[in-house]
């Protein structure tokens, strides 16, 4: 702080002419015309910092603190809580307007009570809450997808850069043959390029096994294909409670083993060497990113060469501790020891019964949580483990409720 005061305080204090000198060399020039005391200048420097500093504070737009999941949020940023509130006045907004029928005043409305929402913070948590009091897919889609909202499409339109082949959709075959599975195609290049590629990502995208698909990813799955000059295919794969357990799943391991048993010449690839593969995702992908992989070990087919998980769900056995073995009484209990999904069951973000919710649609016909890994991957064996190529996993550390594990 001091030196910036003083910096400033040289720049006023100089008496230097003012003709053909920036604009921010005239104001300083006019302020020294002033004949101001330094202290006066130290003061206003001060002043100047500060309010620059707490801008979004004094402007009211810091996430206000009457939530009603204060206790958690004491755990994230400003930053973040200032995201959460600007989303929580969306969500208001989208799920008041979920029973209108008329698809234009239905989108026009939700945007108008989003930004009362915004200005009247409690009752737009109360009205979330209450959502989530008898949470429902139908809900969580609705807030989950609001990126289908036209507003939403014609701002990620303008604000995403732009590639040669910016998510085309092209299907890939079923094992069986009788339809395809519909995937977003991204690859920043020519044809030519992408007949030489010897390297691809494939990625599952998140949203619970029940919502969202590659178009709700479009923003860092065009920056991978820009960034990282590789093609990018992400997978559509059915979505619970239509299609539970293992369709999803199924689905994802397919499109690897198609990829991998035509070498991508199904894509439009013409390599003579065999692809490097890497898988990722978030989420319910994060899980699918381990679970193709444990398929690809069992059934001796390629594994990917990297696996890329983002904050992922590796357990659905619904466990509350970590060590399984010990006692179950919660005063015999550390809080070292509970598990991330107990420590944050009432998260602002993902609270207990989301998970519930996405749990009890994703299993729906079925399925053994705690001895099936390709459900809950945390509970693999460890012989299997041993086996997976190098991992990268992004967490919120100790603060994420869909681990489970930690």
């Amino acid at each position: 702080m001091l030196l910036e005061c003083a910096i400033v305080y040289f720049f006023i204090t100089r008496r230097t002419a003012t003709e053909h000198l920036p604009l921010l060399q005239r104001l300083n020039a006019w302020i020294a015309s002033q004949n101001l005391q330094p202290w006066q200048v130290v003061l206003a420097s001060w002043l100047s910092v500060h309010v620059y500093s707490n801008f979004s504070l004094l402007m009211g737009l810091n996430a206000p603190h009457s939530s009603l999941y204060m206790e958690p949020d004491v755990h994230y940023t400003n930053s973040f809580s200032r995201i959460r509130w600007l989303l929580t006045a969306l969500d208001a907004g989208f799920l008041s307007t979920m029973k209108v029928r008329i698809p234009v005043l239905r989108e026009v409305l939700a945007i108008l009570l989003s930004i009362y929402y915004l200005i009247f913070t409690r009752k737009g948590e109360v009205k979330v809450d209450s959502f989530r009091r008898a949470q429902t897919i139908q809900a969580i889609r609705r807030t989950w997808q609001k990126g289908q909202h036209p507003l939403f499409r014609f701002i990620s339109w303008c604000t995403t850069p732009r590639i040669a082949v910016p998510g085309n959709i092209i299907g890939i075959p079923r094992a069986d043959g009788t339809s395809s599975i519909s995937c977003h195609f991204f690859f920043n290049g020519t044809p030519e390029e992408l007949k030489r590629s010897r390297k691809l990502i494939i990625h599952f995208p998140g949203g619970g096994f029940v919502a969202m698909n590659p178009f709700h990813h479009k923003d860092y799955l065009t920056q991978y294909a820009l960034r990282l000059k590789v093609p990018v295919v992400s997978v559509d794969y059915r979505k619970a409670p239509e299609y539970p357990y293992p369709s999803g799943f199924d689905d994802a391991f397919t499109i690897y083993q198609t990829l991998v048993q035509s070498n991508g010449r199904i894509i439009g690839i013409e390599s003579a060497e065999p692809l490097r593969i890497a898988v990722t995702g978030d989420s319910a992908g994060g899980n699918l990113s381990a679970t193709v992989t444990m398929r690809a070990i069992n059934e001796g087919i390629q594994v990917p060469h990297g696996v890329h998980m983002i904050y992922p769900s590796l357990d659905f056995a619904g466990g509350m501790w970590r060590d399984q073995s010990g006692p179950k009484e919660l005063v015999a209990k550390t809080p070292a020891q509970v598990n991330s999904r107990a420590q944050y069951a009432f998260d602002g973000v993902l609270p207990i019964k989301y998970m519930l919710t996405l749990g009890e649609a994703y299993l729906r016909s079925g399925g053994d949580p705690v001895n099936d890994y390709y459900i809950s991957p945390a509970r693999a064996p460890a012989e299997l483990l041993a086996k997976f190529p190098p991992v990268r996993l992004l967490s919120c550390t100790r603060m994420s409720p869909s681990l489970g594990v930690l």
